[in-house]
């Protein structure tokens, strides 16, 4: 549930993205967070984002965003032997 939260909160939690999900071509985008946050401001409402964008597919407005978790990348063990 994203209705009042506003980007100022993904700011604070850097691990964290946005994105949205587009129900009539079934396209889903992670949202970039620094460009978002030029154009809207920090403070603008998630909802309020939701309706400004539009799908790069269809054109559609995306029915969702979605707050998930950005997971570092782990590194491969190092390799032993010759």
């Amino acid at each position: 549930m994203t209705a009042g939260l506003v980007l100022r909160t993904l700011a604070d939690y850097h691990a964290f993205t946005l994105t949205a999900f587009c129900r009539d071509c079934d396209r889903s985008v992670i949202l970039d967070q620094a460009a978002l946050t030029e154009r809207y401001g920090q403070d603008v409402l998630f909802e309020e984002i939701r309706r400004r964008l539009t799908c790069q597919q269809c054109g559609r407005r995306p029915e969702r965003l979605s707050v998930g978790h950005q997971q570092a990348a782990v590194p491969d063990p190092p390799h032993s032997g010759p």
